[in-house]
């Protein structure tokens, strides 16, 4: 991952073979922002997208192994608490729409995915710190405002 800073925040550019979901959650890590809006484009491969049955309370997902383009990615990053008391992690929670060679877009819940060509992400920090908490009536850990 390649990252530059700029007047909002950073342009990070990701090359192939590096776990989207993953490179970003390390560098969340490390600089730990207290929140972040994220925005991308791009080309990714073996893409976990899914969609969240509410009537299920769980993510029904598939997964996309060809090479796509990266049409948007729209999220957020926040903080979880750590289990049994362990240190907070933060959490990503984004939406993707991507496109393979026939031009037909899917999209979904962003689970996981590898970079194929190259990610460019926009992260922009927010404050205050932005906190997921567990929300009984979906079970998902949603925003705690």
């Amino acid at each position: 991952m390649r990252i530059s800073k700029t007047s909002r925040g950073y342009v990070m550019r990701l090359d192939p073979g590096e776990p989207l979901v993953d490179a970003l959650l390390a560098w969340a890590r490390k600089e730990a922002p207290p929140a972040a809006e994220v925005r991308g484009i791009g080309a990714l491969k073996d893409s976990e997208i899914g969609y969240f049955d509410l009537a299920t309370k769980s993510y029904r997902t598939v997964l996309l192994p060809e090479s796509m383009e990266l049409l948007q990615l729209q999220g957020n990053l926040a903080w979880v608490d750590g289990s049994d008391g362990g240190p907070r992690e933060p959490a990503l929670h984004a939406h993707v729409v991507l496109a393979g060679p026939e031009m037909v877009a899917r999209g979904g819940h962003l689970v996981s995915a590898v970079v194929s060509v190259t990610a460019e992400l926009f992260v922009e920090p927010l404050s205050p710190t932005l906190r997921r908490a567990p929300d009984e009536a979906s079970g998902l850990k949603l925003l705690d405002l």
